[in-house]
């Protein structure tokens, strides 16, 4: 008996034999009962004991999932068989996507919130740079007016001064 791997990766024992009744295990020795099986597989018992059920596919499904520990973990399976369907639903699917909304809600209401409050802060910080802007022109005026005065004061001094040394 020869281990052999299916393509599904189950190892099963075989009998090789030839056409002319020859063991190819064992090259030479000549087998008592001509080819009956080519291949005999020691596993059918246990597969036709475990096909109680007509749904081996979701049998199948759930090893492949069991044996997929990402798959496992990324999704909660609830597979529901009934007379005429199948139903595979993620249990906790829903409850993660809405508790996933309501963070982002959350985080969308924040970042809402934080918007809000600087556009306030820049509508106060433009209010002052406005205010700013007119005491600087009110203080450029003002400075204009006050060198004018110094002019005409100084005017004043001079034709005082020139009157008094003439």
């Amino acid at each position: 008996m020869e281990p052999i791997r299916t393509p599904r990766g189950q190892t099963v024992y075989a009998k090789l034999t030839s056409p002319v009744g020859m063991d190819l295990n064992s090259v030479g020795s000549p087998v008592g009962s001509p080819m009956v099986d080519p291949i005999t597989f020691n596993s059918h018992k246990k597969s036709q004991s475990r096909k109680k059920r007509p749904t081996l596919f979701i049998d199948r499904f759930k090893d492949d999932l069991k044996r997929d520990e990402e798959l496992e973990n990324k999704f909660d399976l609830e597979i529901k068989q009934g007379d005429d369907e199948i139903t595979i639903q993620y249990k906790n699917d829903a409850k993660r996507l809405l508790g996933e909304l309501k963070e982002s809600r959350r985080g969308c209401q924040e970042i809402a919130l934080m918007w809000r409050k600087e556009r306030n802060e820049m509508r106060e910080l433009e209010e002052i740079i406005s205010e700013l802007q007119s005491e600087v022109e009110d203080a450029y005026s003002m400075n204009d007016d006050i060198i004018q005065v110094i002019n005409r004061k100084y005017q004043t001094y001079k034709q005082i001064n020139d009157q008094h040394d003439s």
